[in-house]
């Protein structure tokens, strides 16, 4: 065993990806809860009982859509990108699928917010 093989972490068994896996995790878990957060005051400051009423009811349509394509999207990336380093890592498939489990609940409560400001404007508008 040379000095080489202990810096990397061959003579000790830690797979160098263990880190890259868990700094996926970290990211992507501060990232949702932040999400959620910013998806939370938009649904308070967007409604006329806590905002303003100067926007039309189809921009705020139009601005709930696009921020529901954005949350997606970034979800679904985070997500693959996550399961394609848990495969090349080759460990336990139980504790992605719970933690990708809250991850996508935690998105779908994101949806649900910013959803129920575009219906509520869309109600308007078509009214």
């Amino acid at each position: 065993m040379n000095i080489n093989e202990v810096e990397e972490g061959k003579a000790s068994g830690i797979n160098p990806l263990h880190g890259r896996v868990i700094t996926i995790m970290i990211i992507s878990a501060l990232s949702i809860v932040g999400l959620f957060f910013v998806a939370c005051l938009y649904f308070f400051l967007a409604l006329p009982m806590f905002g303003s009423e100067s926007a039309s009811p189809l921009a705020m349509v139009l601005c709930s859509v696009a921020i529901l394509a954005l949350l997606n999207l970034y979800g679904f990336w985070r997500v693959k990108k996550l399961n394609v380093s848990w495969n090349v890592l080759g460990v336990n498939k139980i504790v992605l699928w719970s933690y990708q489990t809250i991850f996508v609940v935690v998105l779908v409560g994101c949806n649900l917010f910013v959803a129920a400001v575009g219906w509520f404007y869309l109600s308007r508008y078509l009214i």
